[in-house]
């Protein structure tokens, strides 16, 4: 089944620093938030902001951000993304996940949307 994957990177004054989406073909959606927690964490190592501010990811999936805050309740079956993005929360340091409803992180939602019909991955950065 064809979903998108999209999301926004935000400093720790709420402000945006970068942004992506991009197809994604997974049948799962807990899959499809560590997938794009995983990317936002990728997209941060590559931007100029990575030295220089605080990491705050906003989810809102209550499942992923509770298994990337809380590494003991980590379901076995995503083990290989959890490690994958495990190792990019120790390079990058400090890094806050918290959920945010749907309806109030529209920006992330509408990002995720627009992967579904993109032929190839979005990224911007400021």
């Amino acid at each position: 089944e064809l979903g998108g994957c999209g999301g926004v990177l935000r400093n720790d004054k709420d402000s945006i620093i970068a942004s992506f989406s991009y197809p994604l073909q997974v049948i799962c959606s807990n899959l499809a938030e560590l997938l794009a927690i995983k990317t936002a964490l990728e997209v941060f190592t590559k931007t100029d902001w990575f030295d220089k501010v605080n990491l705050i990811i906003k989810s809102d999936s209550g499942n992923a951000v509770q298994w990337v805050n809380d590494p003991s309740s980590k379901p076995w079956v995503y083990w290989d993304v959890r490690e994958f993005i495990d190792r990019l929360i120790m390079e990058i340091g400090e890094v806050r996940f918290t959920f945010a409803y749907r309806e109030i992180n529209c920006l992330a939602d509408a990002m995720a949307k627009a992967g579904i019909d993109r032929h190839c991955p979005f990224f911007a950065c400021w």
